[in-house]
C-alpha cells in the first residue's frame, strides 16, 4: 500500500457514515478506494432505476396508480415502505 492509498484509506475511516460501512465490508472499501465517485455512481444509477420503474408503474397502472401508492404507504409493513422508496 502506498502512502497516498493509505492517506485516502485514513480520511475514509475518519467519514462517520463511511468508515463503519468501510470498516464492516472490506468489498465496499476497495470499491469506495479504487472509484473516489462510486458513491456518486450508485446515487445515480438509484434515481434513474427508481424513476424508469416509476414511469413503468404509472404506465401499467394509469388512474390506480396513486391508489396502489396510498394504499401501501398506509400499512406499516416495512417491506411495503422500502418498495415505496422506490416507486
Amino acid at each position: 500500500m502506498s502512502a497516498a492509498e493509505l492517506r485516502q484509506w485514513l480520511a475514509l475511516a475518519a467519514t462517520p457514515l463511511l468508515g463503519p460501512l468501510c470498516t464492516l465490508w472490506p468489498a465496499f472499501r476497495d470499491r469506495v478506494l479504487g472509484n473516489p465517485r462510486f458513491l456518486l455512481v450508485l446515487a445515480v444509477e438509484e434515481v434513474i432505476g427508481c424513476t424508469a420503474k416509476t414511469i413503468a408503474e404509472y404506465r401499467v397502472r394509469k388512474e390506480d396508480f396513486w391508489k396502489v401508492r396510498l394504499a401501501a404507504a398506509s400499512t406499516n409493513d416495512w417491506p411495503d415502505l422500502m418498495h415505496l422508496a422506490c416507486l
